[in-house]
């Protein structure tokens, strides 16, 4: 074979996208290199269109030149290929499990969740993917002709001639034909042959439709019959309403048939028998709508092509399919492919005699849901192979539907444990294995081929509960669930373990330490309290976590410790670390200030930074802070501490300054819309005496009137510039109205 033989297909993905040149036959080669003249050599020798690219190797079975040809691009080995009896349909399976973290990319073979693909599914060319379209509805493909000879006679004798491009469509065709005869469009029908043109094919390109004619030169013949008026509306009548009214000349013609079904696809039953047995009339019902297979004669039912594409549409039409195509894998496969829920998928597969099943059906259907192993027979569910084409696709629930030999077989087990990573796989598991040290240890060391360690990422405390007491007491194999090398993977392994061993883990001052800075003190950890109170141990744990480890340890009013926090919150990481939620800034910092010494908690920078990170921390300020008038505004800023009722942790050396409360007023009363037990709160508790000064209710009513109204003494109820001033201030409205009907009869 020479350097140019070899094949390098860039649109097969993985290990797929470099073929063994050796073992390629020649037709695949020239088609992957888009070679038409040695391809056209080799199927003049009767090459074999329909064998594999690589013989004898399972995962290229389906794969065919037709594949290699287009997608490669190229229309005219595309074209060539279809010729000679390549199947548009060929299809070819992809695994999803071998091909594991590639991406589906426009051009490539791939296709997520293992379906399997046909060669207009993989066509890089928007040519070649028409060519295959107008293959697969039934037109014989031709290589690409530029301009087409046709000539139309009429019933008069009247003929014509037209040149049209082979990409024009049948359309456009009768409407040079209407304007040419002087007739409407709806009125062309045009003969080939002796049968008519169909509308449904009036979109299709007329090199597709005509392609077996065109030899070198030989000229298109058509005969033009012009419909009658009456017979035009009868058939725009049928397309609109449908068939339930039609005569029966309607209901027998083809033609209007087809166009009625569009539309109407439930009046399959209104059709002429002879037409319900036509497959491309059986076609169109079941795409538009898969159960309408039930009205179709057994004929048809029969039919392979009719009840894939009702399956494809509706799974559970597989129940009125002949009994040889309920046992079809490519009848199963449609079936189950046309549906997400496993209810249903069990439905369809209860159509399927038991007796038929055989591997190549189970595969299908173990491939989609592991509940599907339940309506294998027997001996297929003691078949690895079976089971493991399961577990690839589905994970490790089906272990509980295998035999009983398979329970405690390593392979399958693994590959359960492999695929899941979660306790129900060894739940199913045989008790040998989950006594076995040697069989953990095998999973805990072993690599899977693209997924990296053997068990994924998750906490596997349910898996550890439930192997056998014996294997949870070796303290070796304990270690591996919990670390992965020398980081901690899944302390809360630690409580599945024995007592002894428990306790031998929570001393280990590595393991205490990474468990406290992953959070999993609380549920699953208890660290020993020595290591909480030893000075050395916090030290470390700070350093992996500070804000955890600060809020764990048993030494919160160590000064270095207070200042280490206070200087982390301040700092760049504790900064970045508050924004992305990673700790609660708040709460570290009040339990580390109430915790400071008394010279930490006299500093009025240290204060005022904590109010301005959060207005809470106001509330474990010492007295002498909260009476400072700025370090309480700075507070008030954080507008959720401003509409807790924060008034009530204000001293009364601050709720007694009128000039303070009015700036508090028009600061936050707006704010409290939707808080009325801070705002009432606010007016009966700390403004109860400012209400009986004149000057400061003046001065609040231009903040906030409404609130004041009800509270006001009687005295300045009946005040003539307080009424005055509040009517000017809010003139109309619910407002006002309620100061005029609080006035006395004499103001009003």
């Amino acid at each position: 074979m020479s350097e140019a033989d070899e094949v390098t297909l860039e649109a097969l993905p993985g290990r797929f996208s470099s073929l063994d040149p050796e073992k390629v036959p020649a037709l695949s080669r020239a088609a992957a290199k888009g070679s038409v003249a040695k391809l056209s050599a080799l199927l003049a020798a009767r090459a074999d269109v329909g064998e594999n690219v690589c013989p004898g190797h399972e995962q290229y079975d389906g794969l065919t030149a037709l594949h290699l040809a287009a997608a490669v691009g190229s229309l005219e080995c595309t074209g060539l290929l279809l010729q000679s009896g390549a199947s548009y349909s060929a299809h070819y399976t992809i695994n999803q499990y071998e091909m594991e973290g590639a991406g589906p990319m426009a051009g490539q073979l791939y296709v997520v969740s293992s379906q399997s693909v046909c060669a207009v599914d993989v066509a890089t060319s928007a040519d070649v993917r028409q060519m295959l379209v107008d293959a697969r509805m039934g037109y014989e493909p031709m290589l690409k002709v530029e301009t087409l000879s046709i000539a139309v006679t009429g019933m008069d004798s009247t003929k014509i001639e037209l040149s049209l491009p082979s990409s024009a469509t049948c359309n456009d065709l009768k409407a040079k034909v209407a304007e040419a005869f002087k007739i409407a469009l709806p009125q062309v029908c045009l003969i080939s042959g002796t049968l008519p043109i169909p509308r449904s094919q009036d979109s299709a390109s007329l090199g597709a439709k005509f392609s077996s004619k065109v030899k070198a030169e030989r000229r298109i013949d058509l005969n033009l019959v012009v419909r009658s008026v009456s017979d035009v509306m009868d058939f725009w009548s049928v397309e609109k309403n449908g068939l339930r009214d039609a005569s029966q000349a309607m209901r027998g013609d083809k033609e209007v048939v087809m166009a009625a079904l569009q539309q109407y696809p439930e009046h399959i039953r209104h059709v002429a028998a002879e037409l319900k047995s036509d497959v491309e009339v059986a076609l169109t019902v079941v795409r538009k709508r898969g159960r309408l297979l039930e009205e179709l004669p057994g004929e048809m039912r029969g039919n392979k092509e009719v009840v894939v594409a009702a399956c494809k549409a509706f799974g559970r039409a597989l129940s009125y399919a002949s009994p040889a195509l309920k046992a079809d894998k490519d009848c199963i496969g449609a079936a189950l492919q046309s549906t997400s829920d496993s209810d249903d998928m069990e439905r369809i597969c209860k159509e399927v005699p038991v007796e038929a099943i055989d591997k190549d059906v189970a595969f299908v259907m173990v491939k989609k849901h592991w509940k599907l192993l339940s309506h294998l027979p027997e001996q297929l569910r003691d078949d690895k192979d079976v089971v493991l084409e399961s577990l690839r696709h589905t994970g490790g629930s089906c272990l509980s539907l295998v035999s009983p030999r398979l329970k405690a077989d390593w392979d399958v087990v693994a590959s359960a444990v492999w695929q899941s990573g979660w306790s129900g796989s060894m739940y199913g598991a045989d008790q040998s294995l989950k006594s076995s040290k040697d069989f953990i240890r095998f999973l805990l060391q072993h690599e899977v081929p693209g997924l990296g360690p053997a068990l994924r990422e998750g906490r596997h405390a349910d898996l550890v509960k439930t192997l056998s007491e014996e294997v949870r007491s070796d303290k070796e194999l304990m270690r591996g669930f919990i670390f992965r090398g020398n980081d901690l993977y899944d302390p809360s392994v630690i409580s599945c373990l024995p007592e002894n061993l428990r306790d031998e883990f929570r001393q280990d001052p590595e393991l205490a330490i990474a468990a406290i800075t992953l959070d999993w003190y609380e549920s699953t950890f208890q660290v020993p309290s020595e290591l909480l109170s030893n000075r050395d141990f916090i030290k470390q744990a700070m350093k992996k976590h500070l804000p955890r480890a600060y809020l764990r340890c048993r030494l919160k009013s160590d000064r270095d410790f207070v200042e280490a926090v206070f200087e982390y919150v301040k700092s760049p990481e504790g900064q970045s670390g508050m924004s992305a939620g990673k700790y609660n800034a708040g709460t570290l910092c009040r339990t580390a200030y109430s915790n400071s010494p008394e010279d930490m908690k006299a500093n009025r920078d240290l204060a005022m930074f904590l109010v301005k990170m959060d207005g809470f921390n106001y509330r474990s300020l010492t007295p002498a802070w909260k009476v400072d008038k700025e370090v309480a505004n700075a507070a008030l800023q954080d507008p959720n501490y401003a509409r807790s009722a924060c008034a009530k942790d204000l001293p009364p050396e601050l709720t007694g300054d009128k000039d303070f409360m009015l700036g508090v007023l028009k600061r936050d009363i707006s704010a409290f819309d939707g808080y009325e037990h801070a705002k009432d709160y606010y007016i009966d508790v700390v403004l109860s005496e400012l209400l009986a000064d004149k000057d400061f209710v003046m001065a609040a009513i231009e903040y906030s009137l409404r609130p004041f109204c009800e509270r006001l003494s009687e005295g300045l109820k009946a005040d003539r510039d307080v009424v005055t001033a509040s009517l000017r201030k809010w003139q109309g409205g619910h407002a006002a109205l309620d100061v005029y009907l609080a006035a006395p009869n004499d103001l009003k």
